[in-house]
């Protein structure tokens, strides 16, 4: 009702100073407001129009007492007609001794009929939480609403924060592995969180809300693997929160019992330098339980870590070729090949296994086209990535033998630096077998000057230049004149001629009875085989490039029986796309070749359509 009633009163006033300005012809003294009647009209104008569109802003901050460290929630309501959505940030005039975080944001609507008139109404509502750095007297606000190019200042309170001082009942404790690491190595930080073991259901509710803060997330990054139980550890950081696992005990200490939660926090050093680290742990004491029209009566709670330094240095010189920065006290490496014999030139799958105690997401493998096993093997261009599975890390990737005559592949060096001796290791694989052969062909003229011209001579023959030949093709072909010429026809050529005539007569006429009786079926194949193509073809666009390509290849090969018009050059563009599939499978960095296949891909498709319009 208020806001319905304030445009009246504008009205009643305006009309009040316009009768002051109609009585100046009785009253002398009243001639000068009839000078200042029009003024005030303006003035009143803009008043009421801004009274119609300023926004409400209202300041509203949860209730005291207030401490350092300890978030206090504070939140700004604006109240608007318009439909625009306002945006809400602190003013550049709030003071820098409270650090904002948010806001959270939320919208109500409102609608209310007045004398059967219907205004409508949206409140939102913006939620910040202030952090204070130290004691005293400290202003919170102002804030900014800023809605359709217009900017609002809300009002500012002024708050007194506190100290909170450690409480006897809670403690935390922080304890890293060492004071001094390595740069890239993985280190871990012991975390124990106590709380005085007297009622369970208030150890419950502390631990609940617990809060650790710490600058060590400022300098390291945190590496521990995600939660797989609910009573983890909570650790807020400026990126986010962090949470370990934990375990609980019973522990006595100075005639108190205390519950116990531990875990391990692990941490990934880069930054060097020493520096000194703390932590504080806020929480909530219960002091009674709520009702359903009583909230609980708690206290704030506060264990602060006594601070503790930590160093980081760098790694010593002297590395092996074979180091890539991996910091651990053991590790051990497997290396497999599911092939036990290829060609040179022949794509040979391997997979290298690695386990352990460091960040494996991080580990890689060396260049191994400078080690002794690059002499005789082509190893890829570009390092593979790992797979990791629980305590392990997996590298799949492909070598091409270049020297025949090998009968294994050689074992392969990893080296890693030991924080505890302070030196580097390395670790060699076992030789797996391997035989490599010749990647050798038969020529064409091998099999031509072979043909049997009827004036070349056995002795003829075996005069020509040897020939490269494939050890697995079956090359029993018959070179022989003397056997070739003594194969004689029949004593009757006549009556041969028209058997065989006979013969093919009667198996033309069947073909083309069956032929005339199954063209429909066989169309409705040939239809249902083209759209099978078409949708293998689709299900290449979900594969890996290296899976793909050979699916491709595939593809191009079986396209050459189902086509209407596969023949002549067609079978030879059908031959050079699945070649050049077979070249992207079987290439060392296949899986980085997607626009390759794509094009690939994409120029099969259009052959087959045209093929079988």
């Amino acid at each position: 009702m208020r806001n319905a009633e304030r445009p009246n009163k504008y009205r009643q006033l305006a009309a009040a100073l316009t009768g002051i300005g109609n009585m100046a012809s009785t009253f002398p003294l009243m001639a000068v407001f009839r000078t200042i009647t029009p003024v005030a009209g303006i003035l009143l104008s803009v008043i009421f129009t801004t009274a119609l569109c300023a926004q409400k802003i209202q300041l509203r901050v949860d209730r005291g007492p207030y401490y350092v460290g300890l978030p206090v929630l504070v939140e700004v309501t604006c109240r608007m007609t318009q439909a625009s959505t306002p945006t809400c940030t602190p003013s550049p005039e709030a003071s820098d001794v409270l650090d904002y975080t948010g806001p959270q944001r939320s919208v109500g609507s409102n609608t209310t009929i007045i004398n059967g008139r219907m205004s409508r109404s949206t409140t939102h509502t913006f939620v910040f939480a202030a952090k204070a750095s130290q004691t005293g007297v400290t202003t919170v606000g102002p804030f900014d609403v800023t809605v359709d190019g217009e900017t609002y200042t809300s009002e500012s309170k002024r708050i007194v924060f506190e100290e909170l001082a450690d409480s006897q009942q809670m403690f935390l404790e922080l304890e890293p592995e060492s004071t001094k690491v390595y740069a890239g190595q993985r280190f871990s930080v012991k975390v124990r969180w106590g709380y005085d073991a007297t009622q369970i259901i208030r150890v419950r509710h502390a631990f609940s809300r617990h809060k650790i803060t710490t600058n060590l997330f400022e300098d390291f990054e945190s590496v521990s693997p995600p939660p797989g139980t609910d009573e983890t550890l909570l650790f807020t950081t400026p990126s986010g929160r962090v949470e370990i696992d934990s375990t609980a005990f019973s522990e006595s200490r100075d005639g108190t019992l205390f519950v116990v939660a531990e875990g391990t926090l692990l941490l990934h050093a880069s930054k060097l330098g020493s520096n000194e680290y703390s932590a504080e742990c806020f929480s909530e004491r219960l002091i009674s339980g709520g009702s359903f029209f009583e909230r609980a009566r708690t206290a704030p709670l506060k264990s602060t870590v006594k601070p503790f330094s930590i160093e980081v240095q760098p790694l010593p010189p002297g590395a092996p070729p074979s180091f890539t920065g991996a910091i651990a006290s053991d590790f051990n490496i497997l290396v497999e090949s599911d092939t036990e014999q290829a060609r040179v030139g022949d794509p040979v799958p391997i997979r290298v296994t690695l386990r352990g105690d460091t960040d494996l997401e991080r580990l890689r493998l060396p260049n191994f086209s400078d080690s002794p096993a690059g002499q005789n093997f082509q190893f890829p261009f570009d390092p593979p990535t790992g797979s990791v599975t629980n305590d392990q890390i997996e590298f799949e990737f492909s070598v091409r033998p270049k020297t025949p005559g090998l009968e294994s592949f050689p074992g392969l060096e990893f080296s890693w630096f030991n924080p505890s001796s302070r030196r580097y290791e390395t670790v060699k694989s076992r030789p797996i077998p391997l035989a490599i052969s010749d990647n050798q062909v038969i020529a064409s003229n091998s099999v031509f000057s072979a043909g049997g011209n009827r004036d070349t001579t056995p002795e003829e023959l075996s005069s020509l230049p040897d020939q490269p030949r494939k050890s697995n093709v079956n090359l029993a072909i018959e070179t022989s004149i003397d056997r070739l010429v003594a194969i004689q026809l029949p004593v009757s050529p006549i009556r041969t001629y028209a058997l065989f005539a006979a013969g093919f007569g009667a198996i033309a006429a069947g073909a083309w009875v069956r032929r005339r009786s199954a063209d429909q079926s066989d169309s409705a194949r040939a239809k249902h085989e083209q759209k099978e193509w078409l949708v293998k073809l689709k299900q290449t666009r979900s594969m890996s490039p290296s899976e793909a390509a050979r699916q491709l290849a595939q593809l191009a090969r079986a396209a050459q029986s189902i086509t209407t018009r596969s023949t002549g050059p067609e079978l030879q563009r059908w031959e050079t796309l699945a070649g050049e599939a077979d070249a992207i499978a079987f290439a060392p960095n296949a899986d980085s070749m997607s626009s390759e296949i794509d094009l690939v891909r994409e120029q099969l498709e259009s052959l087959f359509r045209e093929d079988t319009q």
